[in-house]
């Protein structure tokens, strides 16, 4: 019986008067057809991919621009509010206390500071002898707990809380729970260093005599009481812990104590924009310690928006070291804010999802940049910046086109919206923009978000 569908054709052969049954009923394909197929299937992966991706930058793009505009609602609503309240007296309690030493706040990984930093912190801190490493973080020690570090006892104190037993509470208040374990050189009996085969962890203390001053002064299993010999101050894998003075030191009478500026910024976009997720709890010390490492996997944010992006305080209202030169005052003091623009979905990576945002004292938002790669203020794709001026030569105003799709930063360093070597760094101001009547102004472009 014939199939439905099939078709049959019948042929004779005149020659023999055969008759030949032909089915048009395909089974298969030949191996030139297969090959169209697929030479159709490439072209069409290689026009549709570069597409696809160049909309998923698009997104990406997108969310940066986002982490910028929350940051500069922050400073239209509530950044005053936060500077004008009046902090409360802090209400400590010692975590740990020997002696007259009281150790209050978690434990870190300093920032290292650069060889000429550190010879500027030598002017302050008498506990910094010379200076001999590009990245220190001996004096990044000395510089965050503002000279205020254990002797080589108190090292030695904190060290034992870590093999004593003491409770898991006050080690996660310290950060002490799961310290990193430092790794050290060890002099073998033919002059040659390798890695000592030792588990322990390392804490900087305060020196109290000059010494070469090349090596770093920490508390080791290995070394009893410290010395210089453990480490060198270019060592990151050593812990920093900062003093409390014991004069400072009062009962803890509230859990809702703001002792900060940045508990009360914490506090105020908590309020004021109606968010429950939100741990204020999260220390800028914290935060630092992930900068370090450029990874933020793991660290609870402050913040998170409605919108999935992730907002880490990074600092207090301190001075912002690539900001410390601007001519403006109020442009060199401010709050370092960490956003990362991909939520739970990205990798929470430095540069590459979590971008740096500076919110300072005039109002300003700085949008921070990375010397090694365009990121941040200095990608013209993460923040499209139009730079526009008022122009009289006429008989009528005119509002004229100066720069056009500028990154952040050239924009904000050509019409003087920030003065700042250091972060112009050779970048300067146009003559027509030091003109006030000119107005030159930045007009930040949306990008297109595509779905």
């Amino acid at each position: 019986m014939q199939k439905k569908g099939m078709k049959r054709v019948v042929i004779s052969r005149p020659e023999t008067g055969d008759e030949v049954n032909l089915s048009l009923f395909r089974r298969g394909f030949t191996l030139g057809e297969l090959s169209i197929v697929l030479v159709v299937m490439t072209l069409v992966v290689m026009v549709t991919l570069p597409i696809t991706l160049s909309k998923m930058k698009k997104v990406d793009y997108y969310s940066y621009y986002m982490g910028y505009m929350a940051v500069k609602d922050m400073s239209a609503n509530i950044l005053q509010t936060v500077l004008n309240t009046p902090l409360e007296e802090p209400a400590k309690q010692c975590l740990v206390q020997f002696s007259d030493e009281c150790i209050n706040e978690p434990a870190f990984i300093p920032v290292p500071v650069s060889k000429s930093e550190c010879e500027e912190l030598a002017k302050i801190y008498d506990n910094i002898y010379g200076c001999y490493y590009e990245e220190d973080y001996y004096a990044g020690a000395v510089k965050a707990c503002n000279g205020l570090l254990p002797s080589a006892y108190g090292a030695a104190e904190i060290y034992k809380l870590t093999n004593d037993g003491t409770d898991i509470e006050t080690l996660e208040k310290l950060n002490l729970l799961n310290p990193i374990k430092f790794v050290s050189l060890c002099l073998s009996g033919k002059g040659e260093y390798y890695d000592c085969p030792m588990d322990y962890t390392a804490f900087w203390f305060a020196k109290g005599t000059h010494t070469d001053g090349i090596r770093a002064s920490v508390f080791t299993e290995s070394s009893g009481m410290g010395g210089d010999s453990a480490a060198h101050r270019n060592n990151s894998t050593v812990y920093a812990a900062c003093l409390t003075p014991i004069e400072e030191v009062e009962p803890d009478e509230s859990d809702e104590v703001l002792d900060s500026y940045n508990d009360v910024l914490c506090d105020k976009i908590k309020k004021d924009y109606n968010i429950s997720a939100s741990d204020c709890s999260v220390s800028p010390a914290n935060v630092q310690s992930k900068v370090t490492s450029k990874n933020f996997t793991g660290l609870t944010p402050n913040i998170v928006f409605s919108n999935g992006l992730k907002l880490y305080i990074g600092s207090d209202l301190v001075t912002i070291s690539e900001l410390s030169d601007a001519e403006d005052e109020l442009d060199r003091e401010g709050f370092e804010i960490y956003i990362d623009v991909n939520g739970k979905s990205g990798k929470s990576i430095l540069w590459e999802d979590v971008f740096p945002f500076y919110l300072l004292k005039s109002g300003k938002v700085i949008a921070a940049y990375n010397e090694s790669s365009p990121s941040g203020g200095n990608n013209m794709e993460h923040l499209k910046v139009n730079v526009v001026y008022d122009d009289y030569s006429g008989p009528n105003r005119a509002l004229k086109l100066l720069m056009k799709d500028a990154n952040f930063r050239s924009a904000a360093c050509a019409i003087g919206y920030i003065k700042s070597s250091k972060y112009c760094d050779g970048k300067v101001q146009y003559d027509l923009c030091k003109d006030t009547t000119r107005d030159c102004r930045m007009m930040v472009k949306e990008p297109v978000k595509i779905f």
